[in-house]
């Protein structure tokens, strides 16, 4: 029995748990009404029972609120079918595995009066040069703001319209506050009226960041246009929606944020030497605040040079509500001598906006190294010495190369024929070979081969290849025609034209 009882507790406790997460709430429209369901957690959810007693517009979802703690919204516009009698309560829904309670529908408001109510139209006698407001037009200011707020910690202005079908040229202004940073949030959100001649929803949204402690009156931005009336006039309306209070802290001169990290990043990714610089950029970001106040200060250290080197900021606005920033600081450190050197810790302090608390932000000291120079003798430019021997090299190296390339060259241009060897021979030797020098019994014996092929045709004929082995004969004998000597002056001879 006492094992029962308590199973018992802890499911109530399970569901009323459960049940606590989940919030709902109904607000009169000109149409009828919006019904806003909250939870903690992700859930399916069942709204056919709708279908039985209202006309139920487009169903929208969202997730809200930062991802460490999200918060999921459904949007269900509701109004009466025509003809019939307005229900007096919104029956159970299923979300998931909860079961919503029935929930009370406010009384409509005026403004959702039919057209043809002489309540709802102004006076054909009205005095068309006074702005009225319109009975047809309902809006609605709300702040996102939960718990405290500090000076440049973001918050949501939004403003929700239910504008008539008939409405001509409306006209909305923007949201202006003395002390306050204000921008506009993206685009603005319009949802079609549910049924023909009914208004249609306009979402406008505003990012508001304080820039002093104090309370501020938000007045809400004026909307203007123009009702037609019978005949064919108009009338000259506007409309503005409820003041809103804000109340800011004061901050002794920190940055405010959710969260704030600082990273660092260095480039390039090797050993560096004197003179070199290395590119260390700084990195901070941040959600939900403001680092306007912020700046890192320049190490100092003996020995580098720390030249700031740009920075860059960005802020992006995400479909979650959240606000986050980075900010890229970036600094050149090059050093004078080799060595091991250290970069000094940076220690911020920011206040933490979710728990109200000034917090530390600490990165570590970071240890720099540039190697020394490669030794002095392995990358000198040559003095004049050294110019001098090699010209001296090359002036005796010259001649030889030419040789080389002589000798080369009647190997390479000797005929197939024993006729075209021995005329190209004969004028190689006339003019780099002195008469006067004997030559290798080898290369001679080869000569008179091959002299004897070009005048012997019998002999010739026994002996064909006389031309290649005269070339045989001047590769074996190659040094012998590469020592230098003074060649003799080319004579003329009859053999020679033979």
């Amino acid at each position: 029995m006492v094992r029962r009882t308590l199973c018992l507790l802890c499911a109530l406790l399970l569901s009323l748990t459960a049940q606590a997460a989940i919030r709902t709430s109904v607000l009169a429209t000109p149409d009828g009404w919006l019904l806003q369901i909250e939870s903690d957690e992700p859930a399916s959810l069942d709204a056919s029972v709708l279908l039985r007693q209202f006309v139920v517009g487009q169903i929208s979802s969202e997730q809200l609120g930062a991802p460490d703690k999200p918060l999921y919204r459904w949007t269900i516009p509701l109004a009466t079918p025509p003809g019939r009698t307005a229900p007096e309560r919104i029956p159970p829904l299923r979300l998931g595995a909860a079961t919503l309670a029935p929930l009370s529908l406010p009384t409509p408001s005026p403004a959702a009066q039919p057209a043809g109510n002489p309540a709802a139209q102004p006076s054909p006698q009205a005095d068309q040069s006074q702005s009225q407001t319109l009975s047809g037009i309902t809006q609605e200011a709300t702040l996102s703001v939960t718990g405290p707020l500090y000076v440049g910690q973001p918050v949501i202005y939004q403003l929700v319209l239910w504008l008539p079908a008939n409405l001509q040229t409306p006209r909305l202004d923007e949201l202006q506050v003395d002390g306050m940073q204000i921008r506009r949030l993206g685009e603005d959100s319009w949802r079609a009226p549910l049924q023909p001649g009914g208004s249609g929803q306009l979402i406008r949204r505003w990012l508001v960041q304080p820039r002093h402690s104090g309370t501020f009156t938000l007045s809400a931005p004026l909307l203007t246009a123009t009702e037609p009336l019978p005949g064919g006039a108009t009338l000259p309306v506007q409309s503005r929606a409820n003041d809103l209070t804000l109340s800011v802290r004061d901050t002794p001169s920190l940055p405010v944020a959710r969260s704030l990290t600082l990273t660092e990043e260095r480039q390039p990714d090797r050993p560096l030497q004197p003179g070199e610089p290395l590119i260390r950029t700084l990195i901070l970001r941040w959600r939900d605040g403001d680092l306007s106040t912020l700046t890192l200060p320049t190490p100092s250290v003996a020995g580098l040079k720390v030249l700031p080197d740009g920075q860059q900021e960005e802020e992006h606005f995400l479909a979650s509500g959240e606000l986050t920033g980075e900010r890229r600081i970036r600094q050149a450190i090059s050093a004078e001598r080799p060595g091991h050197y250290q970069l000094p810790a940076i220690d911020l302090r920011w206040l933490d906006t979710q728990g109200g608390e000034v917090r530390q932000l600490h990165l570590p000291s970071q240890s720099i190294t540039f190697n020394a120079l490669p030794a002095a003798g392995s990358a000198h430019l040559p003095g004049v010495l050294d110019v001098l021997l090699m010209a001296l090299a090359l002036h005796l190296l010259l001649p030889r190369l030419r040789r080389l390339g002589s000798v080369l060259g009647l190997v390479v241009s000797l005929g197939a024929t024993p006729e075209s060897a021995r005329a190209r021979w004969r004028t190689w030797s006339s003019h780099a070979l002195p008469a006067s020098v004997p030559q290798p019994t080898g290369l001679a014996e080869a000569l008179t081969a091959l002299e004897r092929a070009c005048f012997d045709s019998s002999w010739q004929q026994a002996h064909d290849g006389s031309a290649a082995a005269f070339r045989r004969a001047l590769l074996r004998h190659i040094s012998w025609l590469m020592a230098p000597r003074s060649p003799a002056p080319a004579k003329e001879s009859a053999l020679d034209d033979a």
